[in-house]
């Protein structure tokens, strides 16, 4: 898959996204759980951690993804690529 980084973001040179105005960034600590889903897609349920005054921490669910399972690696890819590194190893 080739890249472009397009200040600071990294996309794939044939896909042109069009951003709607009311689409707006959620911030995730991280994912909480992957769920499979029939038709071949997963479910992946990001999290944000909220910290209480008594010192505990709580997570709470910030957004839930559905994506073909098969599109999942060349996220990766993506990802990989936009870090500088693997964050993942591939164990195929």
């Amino acid at each position: 898959m080739g890249s472009v980084s397009l200040g600071g973001a990294v996309g794939t040179p044939a896909m042109q996204l069009i951003e709607p105005e009311g689409c707006h960034d959620i911030f995730c600590n991280g994912i909480g759980r992957v769920e499979m889903l029939s038709g071949g897609c997963v479910r992946v349920v990001m999290y944000v951690e909220h910290r209480l005054p008594n010192g505990l921490t709580e997570y709470v669910v910030a957004c839930k993804l559905i994506r073909p399972i098969s599109t999942l690696w060349s996220g990766k890819k993506l990802l990989d690529i936009a870090i500088g590194g693997e964050a993942i190893s591939n164990r195929h």
